[in-house]
């Protein structure tokens, strides 16, 4: 339970690094490197064994890419719609759902290895 506000913290840094990357730069760049250091910042923070460390990078994975792409698509839905109406927001909301957890699962999946490697670099130190 004491990794729990790691983990908050993880989601909250990675979420704010890919939106401003996948903004300016690339979607794919952002979502990988806001993940991958978020991930390398709670793996580094835990001390626990890799399995726990593991575990904790696909949650924050798991969690943040679900929020990133919600939050993307909440974002795209105001920006490229002019004239926004109930049937359009919700049809963004819903494919951003399901995008949301295929994203999510790679995420989580690129969160557990910055979370290894993190937990790597503490223990040779």
């Amino acid at each position: 339970m004491k990794d729990l506000k790691y983990i908050l913290l993880g989601i909250i840094i990675a979420v704010i690094i890919s939106l401003v990357i996948a903004k300016t730069v690339n979607l794919l760049f952002g979502a990988v490197i806001g993940f991958l250091v978020a991930g390398l910042i709670v793996g580094y923070l835990t001390s626990s064994d890799t399995e726990n460390v593991a575990i904790n990078g696909m949650i924050l994975g798991f969690v943040g890419g679900f929020i990133f792409v919600l939050i993307g698509s909440i974002m795209d839905s105001f920006i490229y719609i002019s004239h926004a109406n109930a049937a359009m927001f919700a049809m963004f909301v819903t494919g951003g759902f399901m995008i949301g957890i295929i994203t999510g699962i790679i995420s989580g999946i690129i969160s557990a290895i910055g979370c290894v490697i993190g937990s790597y670099i503490k223990s040779r130190n």
